[in-house]
């Protein structure tokens, strides 16, 4: 049985091929952290400092496993360079100049991280983006957004404390989160406000519902519940 030149390099093709786009890949990932070193460490330290964000050191480890389970279905998967992706590139890089420009860091820390799907994109294509939609998608949960809604949820907090107090006959004078009731003086502070159970609950309530739901829309309606 002879086989032709042009099978050889079709098969050579397919081993080679996968290999030198993971080494693409890591090329580029390493010169974009390098690139962006900053807004990387400024997530680290976020994570760091602060519990209600400290869900970060854990999401990078669940994503590799993740990507690991699909490693079957990835080594059947179709590999093709995306041009189109480069817009997508520059668009978020972009928001990363506008971010920084601005000084808003969030903006900044949600613009570097949506490039790590978009170099995913580029180098491996539309099929296996499609196929690792999920973990990439999970990444964003490096991003410590939230403490903007510390505030706001402070107000619910109150508002609802007082109007407990009332609904019990108890006289009470609010101000914001500060309310005055016979007994004291008292203030809803940041530990009460609930954002720490908010991301937690999103958090566990995503992984669950992806493990043990096939559609999309329990998982959706899942995850409202969590919340």
């Amino acid at each position: 049985m002879s086989i032709s030149v042009s099978d050889k390099t079709y098969r050579n093709n397919n081993v080679i091929n996968p290999i030198l786009r993971w080494v693409w890949f890591a090329i580029a990932l390493l010169t974009l952290i390098l690139t962006y070193h900053q807004t990387f460490i400024s997530i680290l330290n976020i994570w760091s400092r602060s519990d209600t964000f400290a869900h970060g050191f854990f999401v990078v480890p669940i994503v590799i496993f993740l990507i690991r389970k699909q490693r079957v279905i990835l080594s059947q998967t179709v590999l093709k360079t995306e041009p189109i992706a480069l817009v997508a590139l520059l668009l978020f890089s972009g928001m990363w100049l506008i971010g920084h420009a601005l000084t808003i860091v969030v903006v900044e820390q949600f613009a570097v991280v949506a490039l790590i799907p978009i170099l995913v994109w580029f180098i491996f294509g539309s099929k296996v983006l499609n196929v690792l939609a999920f973990p990439l998608g999970f990444l964003f949960f490096t991003v410590p957004i939230g403490e903007e809604l510390v505030y706001p949820l402070m107000q619910v907090t109150a508002f609802f404390t007082v109007t407990l107090l009332k609904l019990t006959n108890i006289p009470v004078y609010s101000d914001g989160t500060f309310f005055s009731i016979p007994s004291g003086d008292w203030s809803v502070v940041a530990a009460c406000s609930g954002i720490r159970y908010l991301i937690a609950s999103t958090f566990l309530g995503v992984l669950y519902a992806y493990f043990f739901y096939r559609a999309w829309w329990r998982r959706g309606l899942f995850v409202l519940l969590s919340i």
